[in-house]
C-alpha cells in the first residue's frame, strides 16, 4: 500500500482520479479559445448581442427610472427611492455624478462600484457640458 493512506481511502482517491480523466477534453478548448485558431471564428467586436445581462448599462441620472437604478450592483429599492427623491425634490438636476453621494444610503463603496455606469446626460458624460447657446 501507500504510506499515510489506508487502502479504502486509496480506492476512493483512485475513483476520483479516474473520473477526472473520464471526460473527453477535445471539445472544450476549441470553444473557449476561438481566437487561437484564426480570425474566421472571432466575432466582429461591434455585433455583440447582449450576452451579459449582468453588466448594467450607462444610466443617465437625470432620466433614470427606479428600474434602471436597481440594475446597479448593490442598489436596493430604498436607495433607488432616495436617489429619485434627491433628484426630484432637492437638486432637480444632477450636474455631476458625484452628487449621487448626497442620496441617503449611497456609500463611497457603492459610488465607486457604480461610477463606470453613471452619467448625467444621454451622451454618457459624467459632467454636464455647459452648452451656452
Amino acid at each position: 500500500g501507500i504510506h499515510g493512506i489506508g487502502e479504502g481511502r486509496y480506492g476512493e482517491l483512485l475513483e476520483y482520479v479516474y473520473l477526472d480523466h473520464e471526460e473527453p477534453l477535445t471539445e472544450e478548448p476549441s470553444e473557449t479559445k476561438p481566437s487561437a485558431s484564426g480570425k474566421e471564428t472571432a466575432p466582429a467586436p461591434e455585433t455583440e448581442p447582449e450576452t451579459e445581462p449582468a453588466e448594467p448599462p450607462v444610466i443617465n441620472l437625470n432620466t433614470a427610472t427606479k428600474e434602471q437604478l436597481l440594475l446597479l450592483p448593490g442598489c436596493t429599492e430604498k436607495i433607488a427611492d432616495s436617489i429619485l427623491q434627491l433628484r426630484d425634490e432637492d437638486i432637480h438636476e444632477f450636474t455631476n455624478i458625484l452628487e449621487i453621494n448626497m442620496a441617503q444610503g449611497v456609500t463611497t463603496a457603492l459610488y465607486i462600484a457604480w461610477e463606470p455606469y453613471l452619467a448625467v446626460d444621454d451622451a454618457g458624460n459624467q459632467e454636464l457640458q455647459e452648452g451656452q447657446p
